[in-house]
């Protein structure tokens, strides 16, 4: 016997919950409209608000997706509202196709959604009589800020819609520590620095969080061992030149404060720094889990890896307070990518599954677990060469790295494999 057209393990829902985590917003919105035609609108009207939603809010994503492409002015906004519609859309989803009782149950309960993760408040149960007109509204209070026009000063905005760094008046800062360094100002990237030393105390300065730094401290670390005033001359020259480059974007506004003998980043500024998104993308992950919800929980980890391009300032890797950061952000990712691939393990996605271990072993090609992992994906897929072959990249790291050999638990793994057997 078949499972029913909307339940979870229908093949309606897989379609439409792959096209989500794909971000095919369109085709999604097309396989709604396919699913809306299937089912009885005049006995299932509850149904049919549910789905008009999810695809009202498909829409909303692809028009924010495109809008996102052709317009890097206020992008970092938009991300969030996608993301805020994504979410909503999941639970819709989850509720539009979940399992419909016997047809001869009593009293038919009003559909209730799982409590979503929120800092402050918990979410709202769905209710199928008002979603769709939620929906809307949930769309109006993100889309109108993600929808660029030709420039942005013939952008407008309703009252509400307007995105933090437009409101206030501040400039916006973005900050990539975890990819090849740069850093955008108003959406314009910074090129041209002036001088090396003044980039450095920036990167620096950008890890602080909008705290003062002590003109000692920076004196202290970028050259140590100098004598205090020529230090401080120094230090001075390297301000100057970061305030020039950053001035270009806008010569009147202060980038870097000095205030009671220290050195900050305005704290007007509306920041983003990757790393920082990477660690809440991390802790909303772990949450969702928490809360038994696996798929967010998958997407938040996906979001988090998306962000560690590279390891932190990798160009500055002798910069020995960069390291502390850059190993704490090592091995937040290790753990990350362990929870990770578990998830996609137990949800029978080998190849996600691969993909996550490979990249863990990029970082550390002598971390045992992933490698016993990878074996058991390609193991489970049918690649029973590509197995084998990962237990002697496994013996041949260990030896190079540690001159250690595999552990017991890995070698009885190899000769299972070798065996012909699954694992």
């Amino acid at each position: 016997m078949g499972s029913r057209p909307f339940s979870r393990d229908s093949g309606a829902y897989r379609e439409v919950a792959s096209l989500l985590e794909k971000g095919k917003y369109d085709q999604l919105a097309e396989a709604l409209e396919s699913a809306r035609g299937q089912h009885d609108k005049q006995h299932d009207s509850d149904r049919e608000s549910m789905l008009m939603a999810a695809q009202h809010i498909s829409i909303a994503c692809s028009k924010i997706s495109t809008a996102m492409s052709m317009h890097r002015r206020f992008y970092l906004e938009s991300r969030q509202h996608k993301w805020e519609l994504a979410r909503e859309l999941d639970r819709i989803l989850e509720h539009a196709f979940s399992q419909q009782k016997a047809e001869d149950s009593t009293g038919e309960e009003e559909a209730t959604v799982d409590r979503d993760f929120r800092e402050d408040n918990h979410a709202a149960a769905i209710k199928p009589k008002n979603i769709l007109l939620q929906a809307k509204g949930l769309i109006k209070r993100t889309l109108g800020s993600a929808q660029g026009q030709a420039t942005p000063s013939e952008t407008k905005y309703e009252s509400g819609d307007v995105p933090h760094s437009v409101v206030s008046g501040k400039p916006s800062l973005a900050i990539y520590y975890l990819s090849p360094f740069q850093v955008y100002l108003d959406e314009t990237p910074v090129k041209n620095w002036s001088n090396g030393k003044g980039k450095l105390i920036f990167k620096y300065l950008g890890t602080r969080q909008g705290q003062p730094v002590a003109k000692e401290i920076l004196m202290e670390l970028f050259w140590p061992g100098a004598e205090p005033q020529a230090a401080r001359n120094n230090l001075n020259v390297a301000i100057c030149g970061l305030r020039h480059t950053l001035s270009k974007a806008n010569p009147e506004y202060s980038y870097v404060l000095y205030q009671d003998g220290c050195y900050l980043l305005n704290p007007e500024l509306h920041v983003w720094v990757d790393y920082e998104h990477f660690l809440e993308h991390f802790k909303a992950a772990r949450r969702y889990e928490l809360l038994g919800k696996q798929k967010s929980a998958v997407r938040e980890y996906q979001m988090a890896v998306a962000l560690f391009q590279q390891d932190f300032l990798e160009e500055n890797r002798y910069e020995e307070w960069a390291e502390q950061i850059r190993q704490e952000l090592k091995n937040n990712l290790l753990t990350l990518l362990e929870q990770l691939s578990r998830l996609q393990f137990n949800q029978q996605d080998y190849e996600s599954c691969a993909a996550a271990c490979m990249k863990a072993l990029q970082v550390d090609s002598c971390y045992e677990d992933f490698h016993r992992l990878l074996m058991r994906c390609y193991n489970r897929q049918g690649h029973t060469h590509l197995a084998l072959r990962q237990y002697h990249y496994c013996k041949e790291a260990l030896k190079r790295e540690l001159n250690a050999t595999p552990s017991t638990t890995t070698q009885q793994l190899y000769e299972q494999i070798r065996q012909g057997k699954e694992v």
